[in-house]
């Protein structure tokens, strides 16, 4: 019977398994690297709607401009994150490669993301 081993970090992968404690740090990092992403994202939505509360109150809210805008705003924070790889974005945002490639042309961000290169 072998004896389970933790890692200093309290990982829940046996020492023994290497190559699945990586493998699973990896997604664990993924996660959250997404999850720092949105977050950031929201936040800056948040502060955009801090900013709106003064605008006249007779303007209306394009929804279509606003989920856009959000967007663009994701996307760029993947492509910062993973270097511009937009393969590596697309597994940040759980979308597939191409519905990432074909906003990332939509929304012209390819020109405007430092490092913007396809995997």
């Amino acid at each position: 019977m072998q004896k389970n081993t933790f890692t200093r970090q309290e990982s829940i992968v046996p020492l023994g398994n290497s190559h699945q404690g990586v493998q699973s740090a990896a997604i664990m990092n993924n996660r959250v690297e997404a999850l720092k992403a949105l977050s950031n994202s929201l936040l800056s939505e948040l502060e955009a709607l801090r900013t709106s509360e003064y605008r006249d109150q007779a303007e209306k809210i394009d929804l279509a401009n606003e989920v856009e805008r959000f967007q663009v705003d994701l996307i760029r924070t993947a492509l910062l994150r993973t270097g511009g790889r937009q393969r590596a974005a697309a597994r940040l945002l759980n979308v597939k490669a191409t519905t990432l490639h074909a906003k990332i042309r939509r929304y012209g961000l390819e020109a405007n993301v430092v490092g913007s290169v396809e995997d």
